[in-house]
């Protein structure tokens, strides 16, 4: 049987167990993961409203439910039920020491009664939990961590006392001496085949050295992000005989997504072109005034006829610059209010006054209205498009990607293999006529005999470049495996650890969630034998933790899953409230 991952079980130690008994259950528990549980028990249909849960037609009663909540939280309001998820986490833990203990039946795990005695006159009320329950609940609740548990008050002068003992469980538990001894007897049971559980994990010192350099080594390297949003933005084309093309080798796709997407635009919707210009939520009186003066000239150049596309790209501070503005074909209901009124308030091809909303301030201009057939061909169109853009942005960003680590293997400087690559994809800047500018009339020739002073250059396009995600080479210094990274991500961090020299880059591609990055190794740090001598008992321990807390949850998740079609949970008792439960559902 495995508990660690595969890739170490060669690294884990053999030892020998206290006795031979003890040795064949240990393996006995391994059979759990090839031989499936026979069935046993009352396999019926229903389920009797007392019962939480049944586990291959045991009952899970609700007296045992409301005990263990009782001694989890013994005064959680509804709302801390809730926040913590309790009725799921008690139920999860009361099903997991059901599946323990029909196990230890099968094993032949028994607990003795002094063992038994030993617990209560001490106090301690064991209770089940789900076994995924983050540590953070049981500090929360003040529970044990290791073991969750409650220590009640059962002695006077340090010795038990029957009936400081018959009072807590009075107060504490609601129950009798003897369903409460049962209660626990079955609580220690399952306890000690988590612990039995836990006993099987080992760690070879040439693991525990392996897993101390892997979280302490620091890492220097230098990257490049290709996001697939600027690429999006800057590089690919968005002509609309380039959309058309898309169209008609994706029509299912288009067609599929039209359908879960109609709302959106029938029966009307408009395409409207938009400036922002930001203001923060605490920006001064000051910084407002200038923020509303910004978008006011932007309205007179715009009604002095510089195009309003071009004037998006220049001022306008939303991600739809780049686009000139444009944010598609709108219906109500998408935008907020201000913005939404002033939209279905113009004609078409109207330019709106100052329109303020929490983002900021605005000009929007109107390009058209549809509706109907025409509404649903600017639908399509808008889907297409931005189809198009996400599965052409994924294979451009890879290409990029591709290029610049070529560039860098053969030995050219990696900020010089980002710069190269990522011009040689960058357009070229339009000229004057290709903006639709028209050629000089003898007017025209005459103003321009007019002092430089009184001429105005064109809007220059926003620099690509300049764009936060454009990819530029940047630099990582002494980062650590369970620090902070600028690439996000396991991926990203299993490559930068296999790198081994300075200067190397990987073999391929890191995939981010929105693109790829291109790495390479300046320096590695790796921890000294002197630093593992100093740290290496209080990280073997923590590393050991973490591998038996591993081992458990796949074993109690392998007992869940050979018996599912077996486990059914009364829904009732996973509300907040749970003193009238719903009829059982599987």
């Amino acid at each position: 049987m495995c508990y660690a991952p595969a890739s170490r079980m060669d690294a884990l130690r053999s030892q020998g167990l206290k006795s031979v008994v003890y040795g064949t259950l240990v393996v006995a528990m391994g059979i759990v993961f090839v031989v499936q549980f026979k069935p046993g028990g009352q396999g019926g249909q229903g389920m009797k409203a007392e019962c939480v849960a049944e586990v291959r037609g045991e009952c899970v009663s609700s007296r045992d439910f409301r005990s263990t909540m009782a001694l989890v939280a013994p005064r959680a309001d509804e709302a801390t039920l809730k926040k913590l998820q309790l009725q799921r986490r008690i139920i999860d833990g009361l099903v997991e020491r059901t599946l323990l203990l029909q196990d230890a039946e099968r094993l032949g795990v028994t607990l003795s009664d002094d063992d038994l005695n030993a617990e209560l006159t001490a106090g301690r009320a064991l209770v089940s939990l789900g076994v995924e329950t983050p540590p953070l609940v049981q500090y929360n609740l003040r529970l044990s961590a290791e073991r969750p548990m409650r220590v009640l008050d059962v002695k006077t002068n340090g010795q038990f006392d029957k009936k400081a003992y018959t009072k807590a469980l009075r107060l504490y538990v609601g129950r009798g001496e003897a369903e409460f001894r049962e209660m626990q007897r079955q609580e220690n049971l399952a306890a000690r085949m988590r612990d039995l559980v836990k006993s099987r994990v080992r760690l070879s010192e040439g693991e525990v050295r392996e897993a101390f350099d892997r979280e302490k080594t620091k890492l220097s390297f230098r990257y490049v992000r290709l996001e697939r949003t600027w690429i999006s933005r800057y590089i690919l084309p968005k002509t609309k005989a380039a959309i058309d093309a898309f169209a008609a080798e994706h029509k299912a796709q288009i067609d599929a997504a039209w359908e879960s997407r109609k709302k959106q635009y029938l029966p009307e919707c408009r395409r409207a072109r938009h400036i922002l210009v930001k203001v923060d939520s605490t920006a001064t009186d000051d910084e407002k005034s200038a923020a509303r003066k910004k978008i006011e000239a932007a309205i007179e150049r715009a009604k002095k006829g510089e195009p309003f596309a071009d004037l998006a790209r220049e001022i306008s501070e939303d991600v739809s610059a780049s686009e000139g503005g444009d944010l598609g074909c709108v219906a109500k209901g998408k935008m907020v209010k201000p913005f939404e009124e002033a939209v279905f308030s113009l004609k078409e091809n109207e330019l709106s006054t100052v329109v303020e909303t929490e983002y900021g301030f605005h000009a929007i201009r109107l390009d058209g209205i549809f509706k109907d057939a025409d509404a649903e061909a600017q639908g399509r169109q808008d889907i297409a498009r931005e189809l198009m853009l996400n599965i052409l942005s994924e294979t451009k960003a890879a290409e990029i990607g591709k290029k610049i680590l070529e560039a860098t293997q053969a030995g050219k400087p990696f900020d010089q293999s980002v710069a190269s690559v990522v011009a040689s994809y960058l357009p070229e800047s339009p000229t004057e006529n290709e903006k639709g500018k028209k050629e000089p009339s003898k007017d025209d020739k005459k103003d321009d005999k007019k002092d430089d002073k009184d001429k105005k250059e064109a809007p220059k396009p926003k620099d690509p470049l300049d764009d936060p995600e454009a990819p530029k080479a940047a630099v990582a210094t002494d980062l650590t495996a369970d620090g902070a990274s600028p690439l996000s991500g396991a991926e990203a961090l299993n490559v930068a650890y296999s790198l081994t020299k300075a200067g190397e880059v990987p073999r391929d591609l890191v995939k981010l969630d929105n693109g790829y990055a291109v790495l390479q190794l300046i320096e590695r740090k790796a921890p000294s034998q002197q630093d593992f001598d100093a740290e290496r008992e209080r990280f073997s321990r923590a590393l050991l933790a973490v591998k038996q807390h591993e081992a458990l949850i796949a074993y109690v998740n392998r007992l869940r899953d050979v018996s599912k079609d077996k486990i059914k949970v009364n829904q009732g008792y996973l509300t907040e409230k749970s003193t009238a439960p719903e009829e059982p559902t599987e």
